[in-house]
């Protein structure tokens, strides 16, 4: 579906979610370009077999987990040690995810934003609680952030997804397991993205809120300044 005007954002996340986006049964992510499918940034940069991915992957993990003592804890859950490695920019085999649609949205906005971008957005809605119950725990996965040591990743109420067998793009591997009903995408034209981005902002949702430290005050100033926002 798409957005046709940004007064009926709630209205339209509310009907897409049967009025329970809320509850934390759906997760949300935001993505710049509306017809990007949801395929990992290490996946679109590594093509080679699963064995091969996997190992590579490891290998980039094991060497961002050393190279950060003693800012990353040597005991760290491998969960929690994706997550950090993700936000920090490391390209994972992971898809990060919001419990808050706003969050989501904020990123997809605020990209299209930054980069000029003349095409729609788009956000997409998994219902969370249902896939989990619907697939294999072998094939697919769900990684929260266990213990709320990085204080960006509990801004943004985020956690994870990852597919585990050898097929990179999630729409496709949920409508392969006839569980494409549970995903939903909401385009959002450009013509929605600075109304939305300052609702975001009387909401509290900006970049320094949702990246704190001065790398986040950092993308605030820029954005307000070249943006107005």
């Amino acid at each position: 579906s798409t957005l046709s005007n940004p007064n009926y954002l709630l209205r339209d996340i509310d009907t897409l979610t049967g009025g329970d986006f809320h509850s934390g049964a759906f997760v949300f992510r935001g993505q710049r370009e509306s017809s990007w499918g949801l395929e990992t940034s290490f996946d679109r940069q590594v093509k080679a077999t699963l064995k091969s991915r996997n190992a590579v992957f490891g290998n980039w993990l094991s060497d961002f987990k050393s190279r950060g003592v003693p800012a990353v804890d040597p005991d760290i859950p491998d969960g929690d040690l994706i997550a950090i490695a993700q936000h920090f920019g490391l390209p994972t085999r992971v898809l990060d995810w919001s419990y808050s649609p706003y969050v989501a949205l904020f990123f997809a906005i605020s990209g299209a934003i930054m980069s000029n971008q003349r095409g729609s957005a788009a956000l997409f809605i998994m219902n969370k609680k249902r896939v989990l119950d619907e697939l294999d725990d072998g094939e697919f996965s769900i990684l929260e952030y266990s213990a709320r040591r990085e204080l960006r990743i509990v801004n943004q109420r985020g956690l994870f997804t990852r597919i585990k067998i050898d097929e990179s793009d999630l729409c496709s591997f949920l409508s392969s397991r006839g569980c494409g009903d549970l995903l939903h995408k909401l385009v959002v034209p450009p013509k929605c993205f600075v109304p939305i981005a300052r609702i975001l902002k009387a909401m509290d949702i900006t970049h320094a809120r949702l990246f704190p430290g001065l790398d986040g005050i950092a993308k605030e100033t820029l954005y307000q300044s070249l943006y107005g926002i």
